[in-house]
C-alpha cells in the first residue's frame, strides 16, 4: 500500500466505493462560481480550502462553517483566497449540502 496523503478527489472516490456517505459538494475557482454553487445548496453551508498543499485546513484557517448566503460565500471566498496567496497555497473551495426543493 503506498504511503502519503491522497487527493481529495481520490480519497473520496475510494471512500465513496467502501460505502462512507458524503455530502454533495462543488469546487470553485472563483468568487462567482461559489456563489452560483451556493444557491443550489440548502444552508448552513461550509466552505474549504481545497488544496493538496495542505493536508490540514485547521491549521491553516482553511475552514469557515454555517454560511447562510451568497454574499458571506463570495466574502469567505475572497478571504480565503487572500489567505492562501499570502502562504503560496493553491486553492479551490467546497461547498455543502443539496437543497431540497
Amino acid at each position: 500500500m503506498q504511503k502519503g496523503f491522497a487527493a481529495y478527489g481520490t480519497a473520496k472516490a475510494a471512500l465513496s466505493a467502501a460505502g462512507v456517505p458524503f455530502v454533495a459538494d462543488v469546487v470553485a475557482r472563483t468568487a462567482d462560481e461559489a456563489a452560483q454553487a451556493a444557491s443550489h445548496f440548502a444552508g448552513p453551508l461550509a466552505i474549504k480550502i481545497l488544496s493538496p498543499d495542505i493536508t490540514h485546513k485547521s491549521d491553516v484557517s482553511g475552514v469557515r462553517l454555517n454560511i447562510s448566503n451568497a454574499a458571506a460565500v463570495r466574502n469567505i471566498f475572497n478571504e480565503l483566497i487572500a489567505t492562501a496567496q499570502t502562504r503560496g497555497y493553491r486553492l479551490a473551495i467546497a461547498t455543502g449540502r443539496p437543497r431540497m426543493e
